[in-house]
């Protein structure tokens, strides 16, 4: 069963880390587009805001590629490295929202999602793939970058934190977003 939060029980964490709270608020960025990719797709919480003519949700965990292809069988469900799903659909038409593990903790202690290097990591790799992609993008990180060592906000490109209402663990839930683009809120997707 899929939870509504992330909940510590021992050292152990239950629930799927997500976009909800931010998700509508996120796809506000996200240009109707013809390929729409999403390298970690977990839920596909964004996914369900955005017009695209081709939809591609990529997520290497067997329990977010499960739900992917119940949720969304319309659409092109992936299990691919992130870095091979960025290569495959790199296209000037196409846009990335690209959301990788932001905690070492929450993903380190859950068995749901796939986690396979820290979250430094991954913001490395993605940011090597980022000087020579051909789409744009948004990229998403926790708005403290925590694990991260602020590598988002000391990059070249725009930012853009979005908060909300909603309290979890440490605090208000927030995204921070960057973008090879500027921010220009007015989606069509609504």
């Amino acid at each position: 069963m899929i939870t509504e939060k992330t909940i510590f029980k021992g050292k152990k964490l239950e629930g799927y880390p997500r976009l909800k709270h931010t998700a509508k608020r996120i796809a506000d960025y996200i240009p109707k587009c013809s390929i729409y990719c999403e390298p970690f797709a977990g839920l596909g919480e964004v996914a369900r805001y955005v017009t695209a003519e081709t939809k591609i949700l990529n997520d290497k965990s067997e329990y977010a590629y499960q739900y992917l292809r119940k949720e969304f069988p319309r659409d092109v469900i992936r299990d691919l490295d992130f870095k091979h799903c960025m290569d495959a659909y790199d296209t000037p038409e196409t846009f990335f929202l690209i959301d990788p593990p932001w905690y070492n903790d929450i993903y380190s202690k859950n068995d749901k999602p796939f986690y396979d290097r820290t979250a430094l990591q991954y913001y490395e790799d993605i940011f090597n793939i980022l000087e020579h992609i051909k789409g744009d993008w948004i990229l998403c990180a926790d708005k403290w970058e925590h694990d991260v060592r602020r590598i988002c906000t000391k990059s070249k490109y725009d930012n853009l934190i979005l908060k909300t209402d909603v309290s979890l663990l440490h605090g208000k839930i927030g995204v921070l977003l960057t973008s090879n683009k500027p921010f220009t809120k007015g989606n069509v997707n609504d």
